[in-house]
């Protein structure tokens, strides 16, 4: 069984290339309502969401950076460049 279908379940993910930002969007959105889930429940954040969205991003630049803020309920993915202002440009798009 695949790693996201052992959080998630059900079919094993195709591993889907992340090309361009609005690829690494497609896919999280695809599975926000699972990572929250596991972030409201304080389930293993660093192995079912880190460990997840990291190798995606990364994909894109390696200079993004990360956190997960819950507020009111509400899940919120933080991305910054943690001072690589070179890299600015990649957190805005």
């Amino acid at each position: 069984m695949g790693f996201l279908s052992s959080i998630f379940g059900g079919k094993q993910e195709e591993e889907t290339p992340i090309n361009s930002y609005a690829d690494f969007w497609n896919w999280f959105r695809q599975h926000e309502q699972g990572f929250a889930a596991v972030i409201k429940a304080n389930g293993n954040i660093e192995k079912k969401v880190f460990d997840v969205i990291r190798p995606k991003l990364h994909q894109l630049n390696d200079d993004i950076f990360y956190a997960v803020v819950v507020h009111d309920g509400t899940v919120e993915l933080v991305l910054t460049v943690d001072g690589k202002f070179k890299s600015i440009a990649a957190v805005e798009e």
